[in-house]
């Protein structure tokens, strides 16, 4: 073809197309020698921080007596130590202040607080002034008798995306009775009234009615607390490492000033806008103790529930198992 004979545009088209698949080729000839990253697997939650169950630390709180402190710790430690070792969780002892220490410190330091609840709250300090010391940036804090499906409430936290870290400063993870604003619950109850279901009912029966309907409603709850329907009996939270800084500096003061207990106290925050909290407790659980789990067929049952645990982790909340009550397991 004799381009000097093509129209004016033509001859202008063609070049364009020339340098248009020259510059194409350019760029396939570079990209073959540029090296292709591999393709990462997805990393669900569930997996993170697997040994702290999606917090930074994990602690658990144990109540040692004068005479035999070290019996006390491996009770407590008997307690989770199956659980601990199936699931691979790395857990970190804190001994409670002890009532003894706890009525000094209400002489000493004029805390409002009956014994006990000083107990409690200074057990809990301790842990706030450790996570403010090594910059811990979320903790899961447990009692020694937590039930059996710690790893199962855990990961309900955890499916959440680790909201204790970035969205809130409290999370509450399980608890010993029922919160009355748990959705239905007044309805349950009013309806039970209404059919005499109560007296047909044993009062186990009616535990596994209510835990039953809750079940289905507990994921619909709003992230408000009220003075009057804060989450009490309080054994499994966690809490971020701001919350833990603010905790440790204020809380000795308070408890001179307020006579409540922790569970009010974390609650509080919250009401009056310091922090924010929320609540993925499921159905009240029960707790167990030392001398239930030393039976042999207990113990058998422990394992078999632990082992279910294992193999029921999701990363949807409503995929969960039903809770269970521990109290009532040692019967089946």
């Amino acid at each position: 073809m004799d381009l000097n004979n093509c129209p004016r545009r033509l001859q202008i088209a063609l070049v364009v197309f020339v340098l248009m698949a020259a510059a194409m080729l350019i760029d396939l000839y570079a990209n073959a020698f540029v090296p292709i990253a591999p393709l990462t697997e997805h990393e669900v939650y569930a997996n993170a921080f697997n040994t702290t169950l999606g917090f930074h630390r994990v602690f658990v709180t144990y109540q040692a007596n004068n005479k035999n402190a070290k019996s006390a710790h491996v009770s407590c430690r008997h307690n989770l130590a199956e659980v601990a070792r199936m699931l691979d969780i790395d857990i970190e002892y804190v001994q409670s202040t002890t009532l003894v220490q706890a009525k000094q410190l209400k002489l000493q330091k004029g805390y409002m607080a009956d014994v006990e609840s000083i107990a409690e709250l200074d057990t809990h300090r301790k842990i706030y002034e450790m996570m403010e010391k090594t910059d811990t940036g979320s903790a899961l804090i447990l009692s020694c008798n937590i039930d059996v499906e710690v790893d199962l409430k855990s990961r309900l936290a955890a499916a959440l995306g680790n909201g204790v870290a970035n969205n809130y400063d409290i999370l509450y993870i399980g608890r010993t009775h029922s919160e009355p604003s748990e959705p239905m619950v007044d309805e349950l109850k009013e309806t039970m009234s209404q059919l005499d279901v109560v007296t047909s009912l044993s009062e186990l029966e009616q535990v596994k009615l209510q835990r039953m309907w809750t079940k289905k409603e507990f994921l619909h709850r709003t992230t408000q607390s009220y003075r009057s329907t804060y989450p009490k009996g309080t054994h499994a939270y966690a809490v971020n490492g701001r919350m833990a800084r603010r905790l440790n500096r204020r809380l000795s003061k308070r408890m001179t000033k307020d006579p409540h207990e922790l569970d009010y106290i974390l609650a509080d925050v919250a009401i009056v806008g310091l922090s924010l909290a929320y609540s993925v407790s499921p159905p009240p659980i029960a707790i167990y103790s030392p001398e239930q789990s030393d039976n042999s067929n207990n113990r058998q049952y422990l394992r078999r529930s632990v082992l279910q645990s294992a193999s029921l982790r999701k990363d949807n909340p409503s995929e969960y198992a039903p809770y269970k009550d521990v109290e009532n397991m040692w019967s089946l």
